[in-house]
C-alpha cells in the first residue's frame, strides 16, 4: 500500500462527508512518465498531469479490501497518465463550462537520500520554500518522508479559515485511523471519519418540567390573584380575568355535563374575538383538546379538517354554522347556547401533561392538510421559555395580530392570560390596515407585539419616523413564520424595540429557537435553542455534519409533537431517532430546513431541502397546490413554484399543461382555474400568476427544471382600455412603477397583474406619499380594479388623508392608564 494511495483514500473520505455523497471525484496530480514510454528517463521537462479519480466508499467492503481497490484502480490509470484533461471530460455529459472536480490531490516525493552523493560532494538544497497555486477551490499537497506534511491551500470565497482547519484535524484523524486499521473495529470506509459531537450551543437550557402547569391551570390560577384586572381588550369590549374565568368555565361544565364531551376534539369556528379565547380556555378545562378554525377557509378544507380531526363538536356562531354541519359532528352555536343552565360554575379536572392541548392542521403534499398534535406538556414548556427569554412581566400588554389557524397566535393568546398580563385582540378587517395597527400599539401601550415579516412590514410602512424611540417605554417585537430580512430588522430597531428573530415548525410547538437581535448582522441566523430543546445537523443519512457544512437541521425536546394525527407512514418518516456520540439515541423532527453551523454557535438559515415554502409567514406545501390544479378536469399536469423578485418580494406561480380537448382561451381558462383553486385552497395559497405551456422545461436527468420555472415571471396581459380621469390616471403611474409594467388598463385586476400584499405596501406608501390619500390595505382587496379604486375615492364620504393624530395618541394614553391604574389601585385595596 503507497503512501500516496492512503492520502487519496483520506481526502475521499473526507470529501465524502463533506458532500453527503457515496461517490466522490477529485483530481489527482499524475507524473506523466508511464514507464512503458519510449526513453521517458531521458526526457526533460514537466510532464506532471491532473487526471480525475472517482472513488465508491463501498459499504460491503471491509477497509483494508477497499484501499487495495482504490491502489489496483489507480495502477490501471497509469497507461493514460498523459490524456489531456479537456479529452477526459468530453467523454463525459458534464458540459465544458463547468469543472470535473473542484479540489485536487498533489503527493510530493523527491526522495534524495544522503548515501547516494558523493563523500565530498558540496551541492546541498536547504530552506526551500515554494509556492504553489492552483486555479481549484481546493488544493491537497502531501509530501512524504519521516513524517507526512499537509498543506490545504483553499479560496476564501468557498470557505473561512475556522472550517478549514476542522478540515486539517479532520484529515488527521482518518490518516490515523488508516493507520492503524488492525486495532480499529471499524464495518467500512465511511465510519473512519471521526466521531462528532453536538455543539454546546445546540443545548437548550434544562429546567425542572415536573413543576410545569398545564395552560388553562395557570390562567385560573392567575384569574384568582388578577381578578379585577383587565384579561382581554377588545375594542369598546373589556373582559376582566374574573369574567373570562366564570364564561369558560360554564362552558367548561356545559361541555362535561351537557355535550357529555370526553377527551375528545372540540372545533373553533369563531371569529377573532373574546367568545374564540373564551372557547379556547373552556376546551382545555373541559380536559379536551381544541382545533383552530379560519372561517375564511374555504368550505371543503374545514369539512376535510373536521372528518381527518374526528372533531366531536365544534363551537361556532348561526352565520358559519353551514361551513362544518355534518351529521357526525355536533354543533355548539355560541349565540344560541344557554349559559344560565349550567348548574356548576367549576369543571371537573381530567387533564394530565401528556394529554392533548391542540390539534392544528398544516399544508400537505398529497392535497390533504396533516394534523399536529401538542401536549400540554409541550406548551406549557413553550410558554415557560418565551417568558423567561423575552422576560414578560405580568404588568405587561400584548397585541395578538395572527389568524387562529397559525400555531402561533396560541402564544399569543395564552401567553399573557396565564401570567397575569393583558391580551388585546382586534378584529380580522383592522388586521390589514398598518396604520391603524401603528394607532393601537401607540394608543393602547402595547408592550409585546408578534408578528410574520410580511406583518412587520406592514406595520412599519405607516410607522411615523417621529415615532422611532418617542418615548422610554421599551416595548419587545418577535417576528418569525419565515426568514427576517437583514432590511426589516434593522427598521424594526430604529423603533428602539428589543427584538427577537423567533423560529421553529409547528411539529416542535410554535417556536424551538429565539434571537436576541443586536443589528450588527449581515445575515439573521437561527438563535439558540429555547429550554429542554435540542438542535441537530444531520447530513441524508442523518450523521452529525462537520461544522459550517450544510445539512438540515433536526430538533429534539419536550417540544416534539407525538406524530402526525393518524398517519404513521408520514410519522415514522419526519420523526426519528438518531444515534449520538456517547448517549442513547434521542427522538428528533426532521423539519427539511438547510443550515449551517456559523463560526460564532449559530445557525445560518440557507433555505428548504423539499417542496415546501414559507411565504408571509404561511407554511406551504406547492405539492397541495399542484393537487388542487390538477384536480381541475381539463388540467394534465401543473407545476407550483415561488418566483422571487427580489428585495423580500416572492409570490406563488404556477405553470400547467391542459388536456387537448379543451379548446376555451387561456385568459378565460385561468379565471376558471381561479374559481376551483378558491373553493379547494385558503387565500394565501392562491397563485399569483397562472400560465399555460405545452411542455415543461427538462433538466439533464429528464426531471422538471422548476429553477428555470421559478425564474420565469408571469404578468397578464392588459385589458387595453386607457385611464379616463385623472385620479385614473394618477393611480396608473403608482401601478406600473409598482408592478413594472408598461400598461395598466381601468378593468385590470392588481392581484392578477402579479401584485400581491407585499406590493399592496408599496403602492399604499406611493399613494399616500405622491397623491395625499391614506388607503386602508383592505380597500386593495375589496376594489382590486384600477377603475374600482378609483371609484371608491371619489365616492367616500371622507378621505383619509395624514393628520397630526399626537392629540388623539395622547388622549388615548391618558384614558387608558386611568383605567389601569384604577384597577391595580383596587386590587391593592382587595390584597
Amino acid at each position: 500500500m503507497t503512501l500516496s494511495t492512503l492520502i487519496q483514500a483520506a481526502w475521499a473520505i473526507l470529501l465524502s462527508r463533506y458532500a453527503d455523497q457515496d461517490e466522490v471525484v477529485f483530481g489527482v496530480a499524475r507524473s506523466g512518465r508511464p514507464a512503458d514510454l519510449t526513453q521517458i528517463e531521458n526526457r526533460v521537462g514537466m510532464h506532471i498531469n491532473t487526471l480525475p479519480l472517482r472513488v465508491c466508499l463501498n459499504r460491503k467492503k471491509s477497509p483494508v479490501a477497499w484501499l487495495q481497490d482504490l491502489q489496483a484502480h489507480g495502477e490501471r490509470q497509469q497507461p493514460f497518465e498523459w490524456m489531456a484533461l479537456t479529452d477526459i471530460q468530453s467523454q463525459t455529459d458534464v458540459p465544458r463550462n463547468q469543472p470535473l472536480f473542484e479540489s485536487v490531490v498533489i503527493f510530493e516525493n523527491y526522495p534524495v537520500e544522503s548515501n547516494h552523493l558523493p563523500d565530498d560532494a558540496k551541492l546541498s538544497i536547504a530552506h526551500v520554500n515554494v509556492d504553489e497555486k492552483t486555479h481549484y477551490p481546493f488544493a491537497l499537497f502531501a509530501s512524504g518522508g519521516e513524517e507526512i506534511e499537509l498543506c490545504l491551500h483553499f479560496q476564501l470565497n468557498r470557505c473561512d479559515k475556522h472550517d478549514v482547519e476542522c478540515m486539517i484535524d479532520f484529515l488527521n484523524s482518518i490518516l490515523t485511523r488508516l493507520a492503524n486499521l488492525g486495532d480499529l473495529p471499524v464495518e467500512d470506509s465511511s465510519s473512519l471519519f471521526p466521531a462528532l459531537r453536538r455543539p454546546t450551543e445546540f443545548e437548550g437550557p434544562t429546567t425542572i418540567t415536573s413543576q410545569l402547569e398545564c395552560a388553562h391551570q395557570s390562567f385560573t390560577r392567575a384569574a384568582r390573584i388578577h381578578g379585577d384586572k383587565s384579561a382581554i381588550e377588545c375594542g369598546e369590549q373589556i373582559l376582566t380575568y374574573q369574567e373570562l374565568d366564570q364564561q369558560s368555565s360554564k362552558l367548561a361544565v356545559a361541555l362535561q355535563n351537557d355535550f357529555k364531551v370526553g377527551k375528545e376534539a372540540i372545533g373553533i369556528l369563531l371569529p377573532r374575538s373574546p367568545e374564540m379565547v373564551i372557547a379556547m380556555l373552556a376546551i382545555l378545562k373541559a380536559g379536551c383538546h381544541f382545533v383552530p378554525l379560519d372561517p375564511s377557509h374555504p368550505k371543503d378544507r374545514l369539512i376535510d379538517i373536521a372528518k381527518d380531526g374526528d372533531l366531536r363538536a365544534v363551537i361556532t356562531l348561526t352565520s358559519t354554522r353551514h361551513l362544518v354541519e355534518s351529521e357526525s359532528i355536533e354543533i355548539i352555536d355560541f349565540e344560541t347556547w344557554d349559559a344560565s343552565a349550567v348548574y356548576s360554575s367549576e369543571p371537573q379536572e381530567r387533564v394530565s401533561p401528556s394529554d392533548l392541548a391542540y390539534l392544528i392542521f398544516t399544508s400537505g403534499t398529497t392535497g390533504r392538510p396533516k394534523g399536529v398534535p401538542i401536549t400540554h406538556l409541550s406548551l406549557a414548556n413553550l410558554l415557560q421559555s418565551i417568558e423567561s427569554r423575552i422576560e414578560f412581566k405580568q404588568d405587561q400588554c400584548l397585541l395578538s395580530l395572527t389568524t387562529f389557524a397559525f400555531d402561533i397566535a396560541t402564544l399569543e393568546l395564552l401567553l399573557p392570560l396565564t401570567r397575569g398580563a393583558t391580551l388585546v385582540l382586534t378584529d380580522d378587517q383592522k388586521l390589514k390596515d398598518g396604520g391603524h395597527l401603528v394607532d393601537l400599539i401607540n394608543e393602547r401601550d402595547i408592550d409585546v407585539v408578534q408578528a410574520t415579516p410580511a406583518a412587520w412590514r406592514m406595520i412599519m410602512s405607516c410607522w411615523p419616523h417621529e415615532h422611532h424611540k418617542q418615548d422610554d417605554r421599551k416595548r419587545t417585537f418577535l417576528c418569525g413564520g419565515e426568514a427576517l430580512p437583514v432590511s426589516l430588522a434593522d427598521e424594526l430597531l430604529k423603533t428602539g424595540s428589543t427584538i427577537w428573530n423567533v423560529y421553529g415548525p409547528t411539529e416542535t410547538t410554535i417556536w424551538s429557537g429565539a434571537l436576541r437581535i443586536d443589528g450588527n448582522k449581515e445575515s439573521m441566523p437561527i438563535g439558540g435553542p429555547l429550554d429542554n430543546t435540542s438542535f441537530h445537523i444531520v447530513d441524508s443519512k442523518l450523521r452529525p455534519v462537520p461544522p459550517g457544512v450544510p445539512g438540515e437541521l433536526c430538533i429534539g425536546g419536550i417540544g416534539l409533537s407525538p406524530g402526525y394525527h393518524q398517519r404513521p407512514d408520514l410519522t415514522r418518516e419526519r420523526f426519528v431517532q438518531l444515534d449520538e456520540a456517547d448517549s442513547n439515541p434521542i427522538r428528533v423532527y426532521r423539519t427539511g430546513d438547510s443550515v449551517r453551523q456559523t463560526p460564532d454557535g449559530l445557525m445560518e438559515f440557507l433555505g428548504r431541502m423539499d417542496s415546501q415554502i414559507k411565504l408571509r409567514g404561511h407554511r406551504i406545501e406547492l405539492g397541495e397546490i399542484e393537487t388542487a390544479m390538477e384536480s381541475h378536469g381539463e388540467v394534465e399536469e401543473a407545476v407550483a413554484v415561488l418566483h422571487d423578485f427580489g428585495e423580500g418580494e416572492q409570490c406563488i406561480q404556477v405553470f400547467y399543461r391542459r388536456s387537448r380537448n379543451s379548446e376555451e382561451p387561456e385568459e378565460t381558462f385561468n379565471t376558471d382555474l381561479r374559481r376551483h383553486l378558491s373553493g379547494k385552497l385558503p387565500a394565501y395559497m392562491l397563485p399569483a400568476g397562472m400560465r399555460e405551456l405545452d411542455r415543461f422545461p427538462i433538466t439533464p436527468n429528464g426531471k422538471t427544471d422548476r429553477k428555470t420555472l421559478s425564474s420565469m415571471r408571469i404578468t397578464r396581459a392588459s385589458s387595453g382600455i386607457p385611464p379616463q380621469t385623472q385620479l385614473e390616471r394618477d393611480l396608473a403611474k403608482v401601478w406600473k412603477r409598482v408592478l413594472k409594467t408598461d400598461t395598466v388598463g381601468i378593468h385590470d385586476n392588481f392581484f392578477e397583474m402579479g401584485g400581491h400584499s407585499l406590493l399592496i405596501l408599496t403602492a399604499q406608501n406611493e399613494i399616500r406619499e405622491q397623491m395625499g390619500i391614506k388607503l386602508p390595505i383592505i380597500d386593495f382587496f375589496q376594489h382590486p380594479s384600477l377603475h374600482a379604486l378609483a371609484n371608491h375615492i371619489n365616492h367616500q364620504t371622507s378621505i383619509h388623508r395624514d393628520t397630526d393624530r399626537s392629540g388623539a395618541l395622547k388622549a388615548g394614553r391618558s384614558r387608558l392608564m386611568r383605567r389601569r391604574q384604577n384597577q391595580t389601585t383596587d386590587q391593592d385595596k382587595t390584597g
